[in-house]
């Protein structure tokens, strides 16, 4: 009988054991949910909803209060627009470049370092440090570079020459040239970053 008794509290208190996992998976399962609330939060603020209202906004003409519904002019307007084609143009040019040129260079100058028998960590160390360095400060250091307003150094360095300054990004004669900069800027950045991975 006490035998009895003990297995019935032992099955008893399994059972209760049991029934209180389950209900801490349950618990468990919805607390993944409230991890993952900020992120979605996130993605929602700061990608979704700007992206739903540029898509709004293009319907109208605003100066950022006032909104005047125009339907599909801004559309025509861009499109009929030789500076949009232009751009479009030029993304495609770096774009191509970029697919072309910085994986095999990154693939052949991986395996030149790979090859290297003495110094093979301190030439990838060497090599990688560009990728460490922030797009941005590069990108602003062509910036100081090429300004043509603010005293660009190249700007001063043809002046010095007694050659006259030039815009570089707004003149349609040199755009050009400082796409190919900023071009190669992604270029060697992307290149680094192929050759580590």
């Amino acid at each position: 009988m006490a035998k009895d008794k003990v297995s019935m509290n032992h099955s008893m208190s399994s059972s209760v054991h049991v029934q209180s996992l389950k209900a801490k998976k349950k618990n468990n399962r919805w607390i993944w949910y409230v991890f993952l609330l900020p992120s979605f939060l996130g993605i929602l603020l700061f990608m979704v909803y700007p992206i739903v209202e540029s898509f709004r906004l293009s319907f109208y003409q605003s100066n950022g209060t006032i909104e005047n519904f125009i339907g599909l002019k801004n559309f025509q307007q861009v499109l009929t627009s030789t500076s949009f084609w232009n751009s479009v143009w030029n993304t495609f040019y770096i774009a191509f470049f970029q697919i072309i040129i910085t994986i095999p260079l990154g693939f052949i100058f991986a395996s030149l370092i790979n090859s290297v028998k003495f110094g093979q960590n301190l030439l990838k160390t060497v090599y990688f440090l560009p990728h460490v360095t922030s797009i941005v400060a590069a990108a602003m250091i062509f910036q100081f570079v090429l300004h043509p307003d603010l005293g660009g150094v190249a700007n001063y360095a043809l002046e010095a020459l007694g050659l006259p300054a030039s815009s570089w990004f707004s003149d349609p004669a040199t755009s050009k040239w400082g796409g190919h900069s900023l071009s190669d800027l992604a270029l060697d950045w992307l290149r680094h970053y192929y050759l580590s991975s």
